[in-house]
This record gives structure tokens, C-alpha cells and sequence, in this order.
């Protein structure tokens, strides 16, 4: 998963890809096309993002850029998207991984977590975590112990 993927993932379905099939000529691009096409150098690693919708509805990615991203959710580049009639959307975390299949595990484990989870998570609130993951633990546990019956 080397930078061709990363390169894919990038140009897939947006209007710069026309400029980087076209050998890289950047000169028809916009200045902020331009900077955001070559932000996407900066970053070592994939990202895992987290955005707040307008109905205050969490939406969690993955991408190499997610500042792109969110210019991308932003202008409603594909109705069927989930933020497409959620916009404006705003980035509310994000983590940098080492490659995409860590990314790729913390997004699938973001996306399980409660409303609550990710709220705390938003607000850097660890102990709120904590007291979370605390009460689930307790409540599966108390859901697989098995019922003793009682004697009369």
C-alpha cells in the first residue's frame, strides 16, 4: 500500500485527477486547488477524521488528506454521501497512523463507538472514556452471567 495507493485514493473521483493524468500540469488549477494538491505531501501517513454534521451527527473517514476531505464533503461532490444533505460539516478530530490498515482498524472501531464515546473523545475527555467502557464492560458481563433460579 505504497504511495500509488495513497495517489489513487487521492485523485480518484475529483476534478484534480484531470491535472495529474495530464502529467501533473497544475497551471489550469486554482491557487487553493493547488495548495491543497500538494498538502497532500506534507502528511507521512493516513488519517482517521471525524466530522460534526449539521444535525449534530458524527461522520468518521479515512483519508491522506483530510483537509481535502472536508472540502470535499463540503462542496457535496456525491449526493449519495452521507454528509450531503448534513453540510456544512466541520472536522472535529483526526489521527495520523503509520499505514492504512491501522488506520483502517481505528476507523472500524470509531464508527462502533456510542454517540456519547465519540463525544468525549471530541472532547478529549479521558476519564469520560473511561466511565463509558467501564459501564459497558459491566453491563455485557451482567448479560452473560447465567441467571441462578431461585430456590423456594
Amino acid at each position: 500500500l505504497s504511495l500509488e495507493v495513497q495517489k489513487s485514493t487521492a485523485f480518484g473521483h475529483n476534478k484534480w485527477a484531470k491535472a495529474e493524468k495530464a502529467g501533473g500540469d497544475l497551471s489550469k488549477m486554482t491557487d487553493s486547488a493547488q495548495s491543497r494538491r500538494f498538502s497532500l505531501n506534507r502528511s507521512d501517513g493516513p488519517y482517521v477524521y471525524m466530522l460534526l454534521c449539521s444535525d449534530d451527527s458524527f461522520y468518521v473517514g479515512v483519508s491522506n488528506d483530510p483537509d481535502r476531505r472536508l472540502w470535499e464533503h463540503n462542496a457535496g461532490l456525491d449526493e449519495r454521501c452521507y454528509t450531503y444533505k448534513r453540510r456544512p460539516v466541520r472536522i472535529v478530530h483526526s489521527s495520523e497512523f503509520d499505514n492504512v490498515l491501522q488506520a483502517i482498524d481505528w476507523e472500524k472501531r470509531l464508527k462502533s463507538w456510542s454517540r456519547a464515546k465519540k463525544s468525549a473523545l471530541v472532547n478529549n475527555d479521558w476519564p469520560a472514556i473511561h466511565e463509558i467502557v467501564t459501564a459497558e464492560r459491566r453491563r455485557r458481563e451482567a448479560s452473560s452471567k447465567p441467571r441462578r433460579e431461585r430456590c423456594s
